[in-house]
């Protein structure tokens, strides 16, 4: 099990990935979570690794409202249908 699942089991499920690579360092497969809650520490901190976060959302109010974070990168939303500009 990924040392990031472990601690943030009851917010996130490993998708995929995360195996141990080799057994020099601390190297592992590139690595996919989906995430329930924003709150959770695996989607607030940056992580140093090949870790993508996944998050399901219901409309534009909850992507805005979790769109507070304190590290982040790079974030995109996709969609089907292209949402009116507010």
């Amino acid at each position: 099990m990924h040392a990031l699942q472990a601690k943030d089991a009851s917010t996130s499920k490993l998708l995929c990935g995360g195996k141990r690579v080799g057994d020099k360092g601390f190297y592992f497969e590139p690595t996919i979570f989906e995430v329930y809650d924003n709150s959770a520490k695996i989607a607030q901190e940056e992580i140093f690794g090949p870790v993508q976060c996944v998050f399901k959302w219901k409309d534009m109010a909850e992507v805005r409202a979790a769109a507070v974070v304190r590290a982040c990168f790079c974030s995109t939303v996709f969609t089907p249908a292209q949402p009116a500009s507010q």
